[in-house]
């Protein structure tokens, strides 16, 4: 079962290779992901023009081989229905993020899913992320606290995700959805 984690878990879209933003836009990391898995290093950062226009928000993964991958989430594609896949492939879809973001106000709110059976295809949802634009007009995460979210940890087990630490408050109820891999509407 642990293969079937890992195989799943392996694949990160590492065929969206793209060019680095252009130099009128400007990149704010807003957090980095780790999992206790592997070595493999993800920063999630926002890419918003001079303008203060949002283009999107950029998943880029060190990998522990060396290998770079990136991909860029327009905010129409954060803000399908099912959102988009950070961590799995178009089959296998194991963390998804989904959510609003509005460049206007300076602000956002983002929900994620995550595999947490891979066996039977049950999936967990837990929202609470917020997203926003200082006074110094850098952007930044809040979490379910409201606290500064910089560093997300994936935790593991046999079949699939147990939590997402950070994102997803340990006591807190959390939506399950079997057999799907879409977050509800809000």
């Amino acid at each position: 079962m642990k293969l079937l984690l890992f195989m799943i878990a392996g694949f990160l879209s590492s065929n969206l290779l793209a060019d680095p933003p252009p130099n009128n836009e400007i990149m704010d990391q807003l957090a980095t992901i780790t999992n206790d898995r592997n070595a493999d290093v993800s920063t999630l950062s926002i890419s918003v023009e001079n303008s203060g226009h949002v283009n999107g928000l950029n998943f880029s993964t060190h990998h522990a081989d060396g290998k770079l991958t990136h991909v860029t989430f327009t905010p129409a594609q954060i803000a399908a229905p099912e959102g988009v896949v950070l961590d799995g492939d178009a089959t296998h879809k194991v963390f998804l993020l989904q959510g609003t973001i509005d460049d206007q106000k300076g602000s956002g709110h983002f929900k994620v899913q995550y595999l947490a059976n891979g066996l039977l295809g049950t999936y967990k949802s837990c929202g609470g992320i917020t997203l926003r634009r200082g006074p110094d007009q850098k952007w930044e995460l809040l979490n379910y606290q409201n606290r500064p979210l910089t560093e997300i940890k994936v935790i593991s087990w046999t079949l699939g995700i147990s939590t997402v630490e950070n994102v997803c408050p340990s006591s807190a109820p959390t939506l399950t959805v079997s057999g799907k891999s879409t977050i509800p509407a809000r």
